[in-house]
């Protein structure tokens, strides 16, 4: 199974607040309404189906981009982004991706 691997953002990932990743040095071989793994630090989280791909250029990443991929604002993610992926300007691509965690079985049992 493919999957995707983070290294920050745990909890957020957990908790369903992020559903989406930017990735600059990544050409994504996953499509829509694929089926995927998420890890953490190369542990399975969960399954999640891919519910949307695009290409961006990261200065034209927005607010809502942002947010969805975890940040506090534009300035974050972008500054993250070209830290975490060493780039020198803000011209690079970048793949969205976004993603929506698969209901376990678990899920629905009372507790």
């Amino acid at each position: 199974m493919k999957s995707l691997n983070f290294t920050k953002l745990k909890k957020k990932l957990v908790s369903g607040e992020k559903q989406q990743t930017i990735r600059c040095i990544f050409i994504p071989t996953f499509e829509e309404n694929e089926v995927i793994q998420i890890k953490f630090k190369k542990k399975p989280l969960f399954q999640a189906k891919i519910t949307e791909i695009y290409p961006k250029k990261v200065n034209e990443i927005n607010q809502k981009e942002a947010i969805a991929d975890g940040f506090e604002n534009i300035d974050d993610c972008i500054k993250c982004l070209l830290e975490i992926n060493n780039l020198k300007s803000s011209n690079h691509f970048c793949f969205i991706i976004k993603f929506k965690p698969i209901a376990k079985i678990t899920d629905f049992i009372e507790k």
